[in-house]
Order: C-alpha cells, then structure tokens, then sequence
C-alpha cells in the first residue's frame, strides 16, 4: 500500500508584499494594453481595407493583364547545344558523359586476413581506380572514405566492431 507524502513549505511573503507586487505588476501591464491596443486595432484595420481593395481590383475582369506566352526549347532540339551531345532515353534527354570522366564499375575479389581487408581486381593500361568504403547503419549509408588507386589492390583496416561495410570500385581514364 502506498502512501502519499505532502508537504507544505511556510509563504515568506506578507500579504502586503504579495499585494504591492501585484499592484505594480498590474499597473505596467495596463499601461502597455492601453497605449497600443488602439494602435494596433487601426492598423490591423487599415490592413485589411486596403487588402479587401486590392484582392477585388485583381479578380474584376476588367483589371486582368493578358498572360505572357512562354516558350520553352525542346531538350530533344537541342543535341548539339553541348559539347559532347545529348543521349535521349526516352523522352528524356541528358547531357552526355566525356569519355575521360566516364566511370566504369570493375568486378574486385575481397579477402579478410589479420584484420585486414584487401580488394584485387584486374589492372587494365591507362586507368586509376577509385575505391569508396561506406559503411551501413540504421541511420542509412554513409561514404566516408574514397581513395584513388594506380594499381590492381588495395588494403583496408578492418574494425571487427563496423556493422557492416560496402567497398566499391570505380575505373577513371588516367
């Protein structure tokens, strides 16, 4: 069975001090309340009028500029605007990729050795490999780590505490 314990603490104000700060208290914030009360009422006011004025000049017929015409190029029309072109999926264009910033995915093997990790792949002549490590929690992806790789391997530390980590391998036109 539980019991409730209440306890009450002595008021060490008098009524008299309690009254005088409630006096002073009320006095301030009547004399706020009269001064801009008013104020704020006519502005409000005039607000309004002159808001009822306009919003009934712009839907009156009479008063309705015409609509400006708008043109706007086809992307399809536009293939050779760019440099390297447009490719066209669809009915959607896109800029087309310069041969010497295309990325192409490379297949890797991994292996797990003395807490490290290591990536091994196929060297191809006049590329660098870009290796990104991302690491995947509940609160989603995040790529913290990108490294740029001349050769054909590349060695990670690996942290056995990590959840769980997506390495990716990326060929670049050196």
């Amino acid at each position: 069975m539980e019991t409730k314990r209440t306890f009450q603490f002595p008021d060490p104000f008098t009524p008299a001090e309690h009254a005088a700060f409630t006096a002073k208290v009320m006095g301030t914030l009547s004399a706020r309340r009269t001064v801009w009360r008013p104020v704020w009422a006519v502005a409000a006011s005039v607000a309004l009028v002159f808001g009822l004025l306009t919003l009934n000049r712009s839907i009156h017929p009479g008063n309705r500029m015409p609509a400006a015409a708008v043109r706007v190029a086809n992307p399809l029309h536009l293939a050779q605007a760019l440099p390297g072109g447009m490719e066209v999926e669809g009915n959607v264009a896109f800029p087309r990729v310069a041969d010497k910033a295309q990325k192409i995915d490379v297949p890797f093997q991994i292996s797990k050795t003395d807490h490290r990790v290591r990536l091994a792949w196929e060297k191809m002549e006049g590329y660098q490999y870009i290796v990104q490590k991302c690491v995947l929690s509940a609160r989603g992806k995040s790529c913290r780590t990108t490294t740029v790789v001349r050769g054909d391997a590349f060695q990670d530390k690996s942290a056995d505490e990590t959840p769980l980590v997506m390495y990716t391998v990326e060929a670049v036109k050196s």
